[in-house]
């Protein structure tokens, strides 16, 4: 048996998978008695880090400095007998099923506006938290991957980056005016 326990400040979830290919390659090479089979990385994290440190952020950031100029630091929602503000994080979690019927209309609707399902997920949920907290503007951080590069897919690191997701609300926009991007 093998237990491996690695914090998430340097393995994100893609790299689970990566680890886990490459463990059980090693592991059928040498129990077969074979040599390493794996190509050396053509990446590897500290590559990564040293490439975002080049980069011009100058222009990243003062786009950001923009976008996020007012926006609200904390969503006032209603309590639920859990303790919040902006340093406590709610316990609370909802579970739920989208039926068959429903993700078709989902996609279709996507389709039909030229958009994901994420799209109009994350707007039907900005919509959502706006009519909570009676705010008309909404910031949802989302995770996303930052393996713009395919030396990327193979490497094994933190890559995850948080995107802030602002949505403004005007009086008398649709639905459809809620999505990102």
């Amino acid at each position: 048996m093998l237990a491996a326990v690695i914090h998430h400040v340097v393995f994100d979830g893609w790299s689970a998978g990566v680890c886990l290919g490459e463990f059980a390659a090693l592991y059928t090479a040498f129990a077969a008695g074979k040599p390493d089979p794996l190509p050396p990385p053509a990446i590897q994290y500290p590559d990564f880090a040293v490439w975002q440190r080049e980069q011009n952020r100058d222009g990243d950031l003062a786009y950001w400095l923009e976008e996020l100029q007012g926006a609200p630091a904390f969503l006032p929602l209603p309590s639920r007998g859990v303790a919040q503000g902006p340093n406590t994080a709610a316990s609370d979690s909802l579970h739920f099923r989208i039926e068959a019927p429903l993700h078709a209309a989902l996609l279709k609707l996507a389709r039909d506006r030229g958009a994901s399902l994420f799209m109009v997920l994350h707007a039907a949920f900005a919509l959502l938290l706006a009519r909570w907290s009676g705010q008309d503007d909404v910031v949802i951080g989302t995770v996303v991957a930052n393996r713009s590069r395919s030396e990327l897919e193979t490497a094994i690191g933190c890559f995850v980056n948080t995107l802030p997701l602002r949505t403004r609300f005007e009086e008398g926009n649709h639905f459809r005016a809620c999505w990102p991007g």
